[in-house]
Parts: C-alpha cells; structure tokens; sequence
C-alpha cells in the first residue's frame, strides 16, 4: 500500500513538473491496479498532452460515465475531446458533426478559455459552409472582452491576427447577414479605430453594409481605395468587380473579373468567381470567353467529384450550338484558355511579366506537397519553384522530370519576390 502510494506521488511529481513520457507508464499502472478518479484524470492529462488521441478518447469517455463530478476529470474530458475531436476536423467534415461534438462538449460545462475553443470551432465551419444562421446563434455565446488579444504567431512569425480582432469579423459578418447593418458599421468603425493592423478585411465589410443600405458611393469609394494597393487580394478585385457590374459598369466589371482570377492560385476556391465571370462575359456577347468559362467551372467541379448545376450543363449546351464549339474540352485546354483571358486583360502592372524578370530553358524534378494540394515544387540547382498541379504535363508524378520557363512571382505567406514555373512540359 505504502509502493503504490509512493508511486502515485512519484507520478504526481512527475506529470507537474512537464516529464509525461516518465510519468505516463506510472500512470497506467496505477489505473490497472486502482481506477479512482485522481488516477484516470492523471493518466487522461498525459495521454492529452503527448497528443495519444487513440488512446485518450476512450479513456475520456469512460471517465465521463464515472468520474464526471470530479472536476479536474471534466476539465481532462473537455480538453480531449477539444483537442481529439474538434481540432482534428478537416474541411470535409460537415456542419452536423461540428455542431453535434460542440454541443456534447457544452454539457459538460467548460470554462471560458475551453468555450472560447469550441464557439470558434463552429464559427469556422460555419464560415466555411456559409452556415450564416448558425453562426450567428454562436458567436453571442463569448464576448469580446474575455477574448485573449495576444498576437497569434506561427513558426513563419508573428499573422497580425489575434482571437479578439477574429471574433470582431465574425459578428460583423452576422450582423451584416441580419441586416443591422448599423449596427455592423458601429463595430467596424470601433475596430479600425482600436485593433487596425487588419483594416482592409474590416473596411471590406463595412463597404458591404454600406451597399446594403444602398450607399454605392461610399462603398465604391472604399473598394477603389483597398484595390489600389500594391499587392491585391482577389476578393477585393472581385468585390469591386460586382459592385461595378450592379452600377452598369459591365466591361469594367469583366475587366477587375479577370485581374480576380488571374491572382488567385487555388481554383477551388474561386469557384464563384468563374461563374460570374462566365454569365457576365456571355451578358457582354463575348461568347468565346464564357463558353470557356462555364467549361472550366464544370470541369473542376468534375475534377473534385462535385455535382454540377443543370443551368451549367443549359448554357453549355446553348453555347456548343451557338459558338458551334466542341463540346469535349478538357480541363488543361480549358485553363489554358482562360488564362489567356485573364493575362490580356488584367492591367495589373505587377501582373505584368517583362523580359528582365523571365528565365528560359529550366530543367528539373518535381516534388509535390501534401496529398490534394494545388500546389508543388520544382527543383533545380538547389532552387524551388513553385508551380500549379494543374500546370503539370499528365500523368503527373512525383519525381518526375521536367522542362519549364520562370517569371517572378510574390510570395504572400513570406511577403517577398519569388519565382513560379511556368510552360511546363516533360523532360
């Protein structure tokens, strides 16, 4: 009795003073022998910590059902169940098991760092989705001013953001989506005038309150403003591009549709943006453009294994009779054409490529990244050059050889000149 009582202090000892490896065997020991709640809380905090979720989820739910009234196994529960659930959801997980581990999570009474965890969990997803409604029924449940405002820094430095100034845009967003736009522009003003080191994400919102409640005037004069910068994100250009369209402003509207895509990297994500692109350039009589466009929205959606919209498949139809196209396009002609597109039209002078910042006749090997990235890297004489997938001759694999020319790029995680690989083709 007195070994097991020496055992449990040394674990004690060990686990406060951060030696979990040492402490976590001792621990287990102690739960075979005796499954009292000091020693499940310890051995559960362990398992946490050393991020062994297959091991700790169970043990969280056994404790659950028989030591939730001891606090300190509640607060080891909440944080597994944070950490093994709620941190692990990727983007293809749905809205319902967000909300259904949330909620699980918010009977068990969590304090407020560990509801601060779970509401932001939800709210992102809920972005993600455009699950508006359900955003705005969480984001009331934390208030700003318990909301830590520590810079959030990475293994890059410090992002400029900070989980007060996040919580901020999503009310806002919700009280955009409820239509007090008011109340939306109140708040923007009070975080431009305390927390300003995102100002262009909060003068972005304020410039669509200000549209909603039909002042055009001012948010177009806001949006001219942010897409004057030197460096552009493609939602403000198209932003600025539907307001131009709503004003009447069609050929300018196309025009900053363009400058859109043409600096956006991930197509997935623009989705939308090609869509519009392909109903306004078909608006215009430009019937060769929006064909593409409609092409190239329905092949990348085919690509990810999405459906496809029957007005998609109408208009393509509509388009192959009129434009007497052939219909059996594929994705790489597609993209190949719309940027072609996107590069005459876009004005953007840092989109422009001059001579000077162009390099011929590479030769190299292609890594690519994580499974399902748009992204890769070719490697040649101890450089990297970053490259789109989409670009790649097929089949693509890694390793693979290949030739290819160069024009700077910018590399906006690193916020310097880089070089992206372009007129790929196999060596």
């Amino acid at each position: 009795m007195n070994s097991l009582y020496q055992q449990k202090e040394q674990a004690n000892e060990l686990r406060k003073s951060g030696r979990l490896e040492e402490a976590l065997p001792l621990y287990q020991t102690l739960w075979e022998s005796a499954q009292d709640k000091f020693n499940g809380a310890g051995l559960l905090h362990c398992l946490r910590k050393l991020r062994r979720f297959e091991e700790a989820l169970p043990l969280a739910k056994e404790l659950e059902k028989q030591h939730i009234g001891f606090d300190w196994c509640r607060r080891e529960i909440i944080w597994t169940y944070i950490g093994g659930y709620l941190n692990q959801l990727t983007e293809k997980d749905t809205m319902g098991k967000t909300l259904n581990i949330a909620n699980h999570i918010l009977t068990l009474q969590p304090d407020e760092l560990a509801l601060q965890k779970v509401v932001f969990a939800v709210l992102k997803k809920a972005k993600q989705l455009k699950k508006r409604d359900i955003a705005c029924n969480w984001v009331d449940k934390i208030t700003p001013e318990n909301i830590d405002s520590t810079p959030i820094k990475t293994e890059r430095g410090d992002t400029g953001w900070n989980y007060q100034t996040i919580w901020y845009l999503h009310k806002i967003r919700c009280l955009i989506h409820q239509n007090s736009l008011k109340d939306a522009i109140d708040k923007v003003d009070f975080v431009l005038h305390n927390l300003n080191k995102k100002e262009k994400y909060f003068k972005r919102l304020k410039a669509t309150a200000l549209l909603k409640q039909g002042n055009i005037n001012e948010a177009e004069a806001i949006l001219q403003s942010l897409c004057k910068a030197r460096r552009v994100e493609w939602w403000l250009l198209y932003d600025y591009a539907m307001l131009m369209n709503e004003k009447g402003e069609k050929t300018i509207a196309l025009d900053y549709m363009y400058k859109a895509a043409s600096s956006e990297k991930r197509l997935e994500g623009i989705l939308g943006l090609i869509l519009d692109t392909a109903k306004l350039s078909k608006e215009l009589r430009r019937m060769e453009e929006s064909f593409y466009h409609f092409q190239l929205f329905k092949l990348i959606r085919e690509k990810n294994g999405w459906s496809i919209q029957e007005e998609v498949i109408k208009e393509l139809q509509e388009l192959s009779t009129q434009y007497d196209s052939n219909s059996s396009v594929t994705f790489h002609e597609a993209l190949k054409k719309c940027r072609s597109y996107w590069r005459a039209n876009s004005t953007e002078p840092s989109r422009r490529v001059e001579k000077k910042n162009k390099r011929t006749s590479l030769s190299g090997v292609v890594k690519l990244a994580k499974e399902g990235a748009p992204y890769c890297f070719i490697h040649c004489n101890k450089e990297s050059f970053y490259c789109l997938v989409s670009d790649l001759p097929v089949p693509v694999t890694n390793g693979m050889s290949v030739k290819f020319d160069a024009i700077q790029s910018y590399d906006k995680k690193k916020q310097k000149e880089s070089w992206k690989a372009v007129n790929i083709s196999s060596d």
